[in-house]
């Protein structure tokens, strides 16, 4: 063999010793994991309530007094997606100080006297805004006789999750005439909450 043709392979044998060994797969192990979701419930997470309104002297005029609403919250826990409502009524205010047992000679205030502003929602679990539900504007008396009042709705693939309702200024306004009666008048102020839209 030639001085030249020993150092060629001398070459070679040393490219073959520097070059890496690709590493061979000893054994493979795989899992499976899993998880099963159930529904949970649709419910408020805190109940609408709102405070006594102030003691008030009659001036002769009508007056609108106010007093405030708690912050209420709407959880919607189910997984479903079908949206949700709530509505809001009230009796008139009656004062049941007369004859007991006879409502004829009950004092009452005229209906649609009790107005609610329009919420606004906030969410509580970190939910997009883009999921929070649409409040509604609050245009008709809560105390109306006839049909309670859309407060919020939550339209399909909305709503899911806790929400927080906060009311604006002067929460709950109430118009006492001018022509109203001494007594201590009461009513009775209801939240529906019903799942889909209507």
């Amino acid at each position: 063999m030639s001085t030249r043709n020993a150092l060629v392979l001398s070459a070679a044998i040393a490219a073959l010793a520097a070059a890496p060994v690709p590493a061979v797969a000893q054994g493979t192990g795989t899992d499976a994991t899993s998880i099963t979701v159930t529904a949970g419930s649709l419910g408020f997470g805190t109940n609408f309530a709102a405070a006594n309104f102030p003691n008030t002297a009659l001036s002769g005029l009508a007056q609108t007094v106010s007093t405030s609403v708690g912050t209420w919250s709407v959880n919607d826990a189910r997984g479903s997606l079908l949206g949700w409502n709530v509505k809001v009524g009230a009796t008139r205010f009656t004062d049941q100080n007369g004859t007991p047992g006879d409502t004829t000679d009950d004092k009452t205030l005229p209906l649609s006297s009790l107005t609610l502003t329009a919420p606004t929602a906030v969410a509580a679990g970190g939910q997009s805004s883009l999921l929070a539900p649409v409040v509604q504007p609050l245009t008709t008396a809560l105390d109306n006789g006839t049909a309670d009042v859309s407060a919020a709705v939550a339209a399909l693939s909305t709503g899911q999750g806790l929400w927080n309702f906060t009311q604006g200024a002067s929460h709950l306004s109430l118009v006492l005439p001018a022509t109203a009666s001494t007594g201590t008048y009461a009513s009775t102020i209801t939240t529906t909450l019903s799942s889909g839209v209507l």
